[in-house]
């Protein structure tokens, strides 16, 4: 009996361990699971209505492909679009709001000049108002534009030219870093082919340019272009550009995204970094966006099923037969490295055109979308700085097209969009934002009476122009920091939303909420966590 005995329990013993193994290979692809998958937080996203925002009395209003066409500025919201006058001319048109787009000035025509002007991006800084475009006024290859207001888009500066190239150049994008002017372009010639990502900067606001700088490379019959630009902490300048190099790699068509930046103003670029490697896809179009140390990147390509590559270039297999989808990608530390390609979206069809923007722990990707067998615009969020994602949102719903969207957001969290509808029976700009703040939208929690949290110090301190500052919690808690004036008045609000459980470090570039400096003095950070607050001064020197 003994024997038998000791057999049962030895028998009972291994199946005690198979099972405790199957049980730990379930908990941990359950964790797996809930690192690799979106998360789930979504929220009932509820929308304000939609405004026209072109003349009706246009053939045609269209907003940019990329870039961004619309910027949101403390209470004010500015537009820009481009609208087809007649079948040989477009003109480039202007619109604010100072009331967070509740109600809204006439539109204002910013070019008017013989031939095409068209794909506008702005940026803004203060009281001054950037705009820059392609225009084909000058001949049948198009150059890159610009132009300025100085008193919140109530009046604007001449038309200024900032290429001068035999070449065709397009797809400019804008950002602005105190009185720095960042612009960057593609210039495309046709014997060879070739294209060419380039960069201009004024570091007087605009009033003075420096010369062009290449920031891709000059190899015959290669393509860089459609390059993507942000301004970061430090004044650290992001690009992203897409390139068709690798194209051997696969014996076709095959673009692939790179990454480069510049610490200096643009005067020195860190040689091109190739940021995907799919080399039986095609990625498309990168759009890039930072917060603090973080950038952000999103781009649509065809890697599920292989649309462009298997079928050349431009595809021939009808649009049903296509599927490509919006993908991310981000670094922690200003683009030193970088993390695994993430896939945001899972439809059917087409996904295509992200606009994206961040600010704080919140980065918020739109995108326009058929997967309803009509184009709408759909958009995906994170509160956590891109490492969960919400549900997609569907933010238009109507029976036509709508396309190129163009996303801004403001301190609180509130979406502003701008995107091109047909449903008049021609393209027009229209607008609306959400009703609901998406920053520290989370799930439900019991609250922790064991939470203990401390706002630690900051460093460097005294500090000219970027500190960090270190902040612990116990546990996953809602966290607000935010920095003060000594009048009390708010100028900077970093964290609005989701901390775990740790240390955390968050650098703080000292701007006020429009993105300008502010002067030498006393700061107050404060950190709340539920219903209790910290406070540590932070001392600025400039």
């Amino acid at each position: 009996m003994r024997r038998y005995y000791n057999k049962e329990r030895i028998c009972f013993n291994g199946l005690s361990v198979l099972l405790c193994f199957l049980l730990f290979l379930i908990i941990s692809n359950r964790l797996f699971l809930a690192k690799t998958q979106p998360l789930n937080n979504n929220q009932n996203i509820t929308w304000g209505p939609d405004f026209l925002i072109s003349d009706e009395e246009s053939d045609l209003a269209v907003t940019t492909k990329k870039g961004y066409a619309i910027q949101i500025d403390g209470d004010t919201v500015h537009v820009v679009w481009s609208s087809v006058l007649n079948q040989s001319n477009s003109e480039i048109y202007y619109r604010k709001s100072t009331d967070k787009g509740d109600s809204w000035s006439s539109s204002i025509r910013l070019t008017n000049a013989d031939g095409s002007s068209m794909v506008p991006v702005l940026a803004y800084c203060q009281s001054n108002v950037y705009v820059v475009w392609k225009d084909n006024r000058d001949d049948t290859e198009a150059e890159i534009y610009f132009k300025s207001s100085s008193n919140y888009g109530a009046d604007w500066g001449p038309d200024t030219r900032l290429t001068q190239t035999s070449d065709g150049s397009n797809a400019p994008a804008i950002d602005v870093y105190k009185k720095n002017i960042y612009v960057v372009w593609e210039e495309k010639s046709d014997n060879p082919t070739t294209c060419k990502a380039y960069f201009r900067c004024s570091q007087d606001w605009g009033a003075n340019w420096d010369n062009p700088v290449l920031i891709s490379e000059d190899i015959p019959k290669q393509e860089d272009g459609a390059p993507s630009i942000t301004v970061g902490a430090g004044n650290i300048i992001h690009v992203v550009f897409g390139s068709d190099r690798n194209a051997g790699e696969t014996a076709g068509y095959n673009w692939e995204n790179y990454y480069t930046r510049s610490t200096d103003k643009g005067a020195s670029w860190l040689a091109p970094v190739r940021l995907t490697n799919d080399t039986t896809g095609d990625t498309r179009f990168p759009v890039v966006a930072t917060s603090g140390s973080k950038v952000h990147v999103a781009w649509w390509d065809d890697r599920v099923d292989n649309s462009y590559t298997h079928y050349g270039y431009p595809p021939a297999q009808p649009e049903e037969y296509k599927n490509y989808e919006i993908f991310y990608k981000r670094s922690l530390n200003n683009g030193l490295t970088w993390q695994e390609d993430f896939r945001l979206t899972h439809a059917d069809r087409i996904s295509k055109s992200p606009s994206i923007i961040a600010q704080g722990d919140t980065v918020v990707v739109v995108w326009m979308d058929n997967r309803d067998n009509n184009y709408e615009i759909y958009l995906k969020y994170s509160i956590d700085g891109g490492t969960t994602w919400s549900e997609d949102i569907r933010a238009t719903d109507d029976p036509y097209f709508s396309k190129s969207p163009s996303i801004a957001m403001d301190s609180l969290g509130t979406i502003y969009l701008l995107w091109s509808d047909n449903r008049t029976g021609k393209y027009e700009a229209y607008f609306k934002k959400s009703d609901s703040i998406i920053t520290g939208f989370h799930k439900k929690h019991k609250e922790n009476t064991n939470l203990t949290f401390s706002l630690k110090y900051n460093y460097p301190n005294p500090f000219n122009s970027v500190t960090t500052i270190i902040y612990e919690v116990s546990s996953r808690a809602q966290v607000q920091l935010v920095v003060f004036n000594l009048l009390g008045e708010e100028v900077a609000r970093l964290i609005n939303g989701e901390s775990m459980p740790g240390t955390h470090e968050v650098q703080w570039d000292a701007k006020d909420l429009t993105g300008c400096d502010l002067p030498s003095g006393i700061y107050i950070c404060k950190l709340t966590v539920g219903t209790t607050a910290q406070t540590r001064k932070l001392l600025l020197v400039r």
